[in-house]
C-alpha cells in the first residue's frame, strides 16, 4: 500500500491514478471511506485505526525521496 506513497513522491504515478478505499466497521455494518493522496504521496485524511506495521520503513523511504526532491527544487 505505502509503495504508492513512494511512487507518487518520486513522480512515477499521478495522484489521479490511485483510488484508495478503507472498509470501516460501523454499528450497523460497514462503510467505505475514501482516502486521498496528494502528489507527494501524503494522505489528506488521517489513516483510520492506525498504521500498517511496515509504515515506518515506507515512511523512511518516502522521506528520502522527498528530501532529494526538495534539494533538487532548491538548486533550480
Amino acid at each position: 500500500m505505502f509503495a504508492f506513497n513512494r511512487l507518487l513522491a518520486s513522480g512515477k504515478l499521478d495522484a489521479g491514478d490511485i483510488l484508495i478505499y478503507f472498509v470501516e466497521p460501523t454499528s450497523t455494518g460497514k462503510r467505505l471511506r475514501k482516502l486521498s493522496l496528494d502528489s507527494k504521496g501524503i494522505f489528506q485524511e488521517p489513516w483510520p485505526g492506525g498504521f500498517f506495521p511496515e509504515r515506518l520503513e515506507e515512511a523512511k523511504q518516502l522521506a528520502i525521496i522527498r528530501s532529494k526532491s526538495a534539494t533538487k527544487n532548491e538548486i533550480q
